[in-house]
């Protein structure tokens, strides 16, 4: 995958306290990219916290939930966007 097909967002994680800087893709869904979510910070997430999975992302600038069948480039978020990834316990 291409560079262009990936946006540079900022992740927040406020169950963890963690901020992270990542690319993702524009051309997914947004329960793909929850997923990959899940597998990439497992480990570390597990070690902190004991939650089965993160199951939410919002717009870290309006609040709004993005519904996980919606493709991200129909959303909002573009280049330097804040997600909020969170659990829903």
């Amino acid at each position: 995958m291409s560079m262009e097909n990936k946006i540079l967002i900022k992740l927040i994680i406020p169950e963890i306290g963690k901020e992270y800087d990542i690319f993702v893709p524009i051309n997914r869904k947004v329960g793909n990219i929850i997923i990959l979510f899940n597998k990439l910070f497992s480990d570390e997430i597990n070690n902190i916290i004991s939650i089965n999975n993160f199951t939410e992302l919002y717009d870290g600038d309006s609040g709004e939930r993005l519904e996980i069948d919606t493709i991200l480039k129909n959303t909002k978020i573009r280049n330097n966007s804040r997600l909020i990834l969170l659990s829903n316990k």
